[in-house]
């Protein structure tokens, strides 16, 4: 309904002042998810953790899975 208070539109100013702030909060979001230079933020994070985990399952596959298997092994055979 229009009327003098609302006249049924929005101004070119209130456009820019609302978008302006929804683009620094985009910037914001963002920055949050791949830093100011696209290399860092929650995207790094999450691939360093990835390349962690996975370093450590190697580990766990190459050094204490062949330790375990050793031991279990060796304790099985002396009972023998």
């Amino acid at each position: 309904m229009k009327n003098k208070k609302n006249p049924g539109y929005v101004t070119n100013a209130e456009c820019r002042q609302i978008s302006g702030g929804i683009k620094e909060e985009l910037t914001r979001i963002r920055e949050a998810l791949v830093g100011k230079d696209l290399r860092g933020g929650l995207v790094k994070d999450v691939a360093d953790l990835k390349k962690e985990r996975s370093t450590a399952t190697e580990f766990l596959k190459s050094v204490v899975v062949p330790i375990i298997v050793a031991v279990v092994t060796a304790v099985i055979i002396s009972h023998f």
